[in-house]
């Protein structure tokens, strides 16, 4: 019976609401009249800005930001400039409004939830165009960010060599609040790269690491104690680390001496380092006798 009672209110309620409407609609055709020729004016105003700032920005990420920064302006200005001319006329579609603006909720809940993660997303930035980011199983570098989604173009794993795919991953924005995100460009600008040498237990280790620290010392970017990078991760995260330089490692498991070349680098520049390195390390140990790489099982 209170479900009966329940649908028959509801009903009441929405033609109620109908009727409202409909008698409100000879004072809402002026409205809806100067709603089409603002947003056309403002339409007009939008392309000519963005086609003299397409010929003023020539760098594409640059340009790119800029429409879609022009856009949400004029999204919003449109907005301000329409409001007042149906504010005095919200009174009378109120109901209407609510029922159906209930009904809009639950059917377009991901749209909200997107457009939530989109203004978290602008405010407290955890990302940025251009940053390396993981979210869920995806790997790439943040291309764009709209109301809807964001766009970046896919990596491999940083164990694959951490280059690009080609393809474009377009990701929606609500899985800011449901993943986890790492950015390996943003806060901490700089990443730890570990590069293992194993060598057979015969081999003269010390003379190994004495030749990985001089290509090391040759090879690799010097970070300066008063990087902006370092400076930066320390004042907004407290990460301070005692020691900078590269360093050489020795472990011993059974038969195999591991060698670890650990330093910091720039993330998107990690597979060129490594391909450095390994180059000079097999020309140095190809030079020595009794320094022999671990045969295969």
């Amino acid at each position: 019976m209170k479900e009966v009672y329940s649908k028959k209110t509801f009903i009441e309620l929405w033609d109620q609401s109908i009727a409202n409407l409909w008698h409100a609609l000879p004072s809402l055709l002026p409205k809806i009249l100067y709603t089409v020729i603002l947003i056309i004016i403002i339409g007009l105003i939008k392309t000519f800005i963005l086609k003299v700032m397409v010929k003023r920005v020539h760098d594409s990420t640059a340009r790119l930001q800029w429409q879609r920064t022009i856009g949400y302006i004029f999204f919003f200005l449109s907005i301000l400039i329409l409001l007042p001319i149906w504010l005095p006329s919200l009174h009378s579609v109120a109901t209407f409004l609510g029922i159906f603006g209930a009904g809009v909720l639950i059917v377009f809940k991901e749209v909200f939830l997107n457009i939530a993660g989109w203004v978290f997303i602008l405010s407290r930035k955890p990302f940025v165009p251009g940053n390396r980011i993981q979210i869920d199983d995806a790997i790439g570098d943040v291309l764009d960010q709209r109301i809807i989604s964001f766009s970046m173009i896919e990596v491999k794993p940083r164990s694959e060599g951490g280059q690009s795919t080609g393809r474009i991953i377009h990701v929606p924005n609500s899985k800011i609040f449901t993943d986890l995100v790492h950015n390996a460009s943003k806060d901490f600008a700089l990443n730890w790269n570990e590069i293992y040498v194993y060598l057979s237990a015969n081999s003269d280790w010390k003379k190994a690491v004495e030749l990985l620290e001089k290509i090391a010392e040759t090879t690799l970017e010097k970070i300066n104690p008063d990087d902006k990078r370092l400076k930066d991760a320390e004042k907004n995260f407290a990460i301070k680390y005692k020691k900078i330089n590269p360093s050489v490692y020795v472990d011993v498991d059974e038969n195999k001496i591991r060698l670890t070349i650990r330093h910091l680098t720039d993330p998107l520049k990690t597979r060129f380092i490594t391909d450095k390195l390994w180059r000079s390390i097999l020309e140095e140990f190809s030079q020595v006798e009794n320094i022999n790489f671990l045969e295969n099982e």
